[in-house]
């Protein structure tokens, strides 16, 4: 696959200004050592939460990740730029949130029950299904802004929204056509993988050629993830307690919970997962456009060629295994529901009502209004369409069918859907 998109004159610029001086490297620097000691200097604290979870893990995945970045990166200028801003922000927020619970012991004890995750591919419609979960009043989404920013900025009197809505727009501002693949904003629901982050988890890898550490990190325990994750959970819940003055549950989502979903019930016991289902011959090739898309805001050479492989061996191991896993008792099979893209394309309302009824969640007319409307006002493919087909990352469909039938027949997922 070859990215056509032309660069914005402005982006064509800044990106050549490396050729001037030897290299991006030489204009923007991903020194681990220094990008720690600048959260540290640039916000007073030292304690990066090890002490609260008594756990150093972070660190190797850290310094791994940085030197797959800077080495087999092959990022611009602008990619420079903004991976160091996006390390040095999450040592910042990490250091911040560890601070928030240690002078605060308080907001450990807070409860993070029955959250409920919404998990499937990416491409399943999970992103609309989280807009639309988010309208009900018993439940919370976190917003993209409170994630990125959870804690108010030292010396900073720009608000946390308008600081996040920089970091999301500027994806679009590099690569236009992005805004047809994925919407961003500061004010609506964002996923586990900006919480999950501080961590410095394998779901970054969208944003770069980091096929290598990805493989590294999904041999490592997820666990110290999921701790981080309600530690994230419990800061915001301490700043918000109620929504509309009423207790509220945590709606969530990420499609890097298919291949930990163990791990998930072991840090939430009483969750409850909506599971999306597709055609893997639709998604396989969309999310590997999706994430070469991604990548080529920070490199011009996303070579998707790796990442094809990974995917789709990805899909099928993480598909397969979580219908054993219900079959065999080891993930509750009465927490998870089903839903089908096929019938959340047809009537989505009915679909999301149906997964609501099989979790024995509430769902009231006036809720399903409420969806309606939403849809009505937010059409898909409002920013463009989003083209792509397996013969693009030199797949074939037909061995896409027959590598996925077991995932397809055991769910009786529709094809072409």
């Amino acid at each position: 696959m070859t990215i056509e998109h032309k660069r914005p004159d402005l982006v064509r610029r800044i990106n050549l200004m490396a050729d001037t001086v030897g290299g991006a490297a030489h204009l923007v620097s991903l020194d681990p050592d220094e990008m720690l000691n600048t959260a540290q200097r640039s916000t007073g604290l030292n304690d990066f939460g090890e002490s609260l979870t008594d756990d150093d893990s972070w660190r190797e995945a850290y310094y791994k990740m940085v030197a797959c970045f800077d080495e087999q990166g092959d990022l611009t200028t602008l990619g420079r730029l903004m991976t160091r801003q996006e390390f040095i922000r999450f040592l910042r927020t990490r250091l911040m949130v560890a601070n928030a619970h240690l002078k605060n012991p308080a907001i450990r004890e807070i409860n993070i029950e029955k959250p409920l995750f919404i998990v499937g591919n990416s491409r399943t419609g999970t992103t609309i299904l989280h807009e639309l979960l988010a309208l009900d009043p018993e439940l919370r989404a976190p917003l993209a802004w409170e994630t990125l920013h959870p804690i108010d900025l030292p010396n900073v009197s720009t608000s946390r929204a308008e600081l996040g809505e920089c970091e999301q727009d500027i994806w679009a501002d590099i690569v236009p056509e992005f805004a047809a693949v994925h919407e961003y904003s500061s004010y609506i629901p964002m996923e586990c993988l900006t919480m999950m982050g501080l961590e410095f988890t394998s779901g970054m890898g969208m944003t770069g050629k980091l096929d290598d550490f990805m493989v590294w990190r999904a041999g490592t325990d997820p666990q110290p993830g999921y701790r981080m994750h309600r530690l994230f959970l419990q800061l915001l819940q301490s700043q918000q307690p109620t929504k509309n003055g009423q207790p509220y549950r945590w709606l969530l989502k990420s499609p890097v919970h298919l291949m930990t979903l163990n791990n998930l019930f072991a840090e939430y016991p009483d969750a409850n997962i909506i599971h999306t289902h597709r055609d893997p011959v639709k998604t396989v090739a969309s999310t590997i456009s999706t994430v070469a898309t991604t990548r080529y805001i920070r490199t011009d050479n996303p070579d998707p060629s790796v990442l094809t492989q990974n995917v789709v061996l990805g899909f099928q191991i993480g598909l397969e295994m979580i219908y054993q896993q219900r079959q065999d008792g080891s993930l509750p099979d009465a927490q998870i529901a089903d839903l089908h893209y096929s019938d959340f394309m047809t009537q989505a309302v009915n679909a999301i009502s149906g997964s609501y009824k099989q979790l024995n969640l509430p769902f009231s007319d006036e809720l399903a209004q409420k969806m309606q409307h939403y849809l009505d006002h937010k059409p898909q493919g409002k920013h463009g369409k989003h083209r792509y087909s397996p013969e693009d990352f030199g797949l074939s469909t037909d061995a896409l069918k027959e590598q996925f039938s077991t995932y397809m027949k055991a769910y009786g997922v529709k094809e072409n859907v």
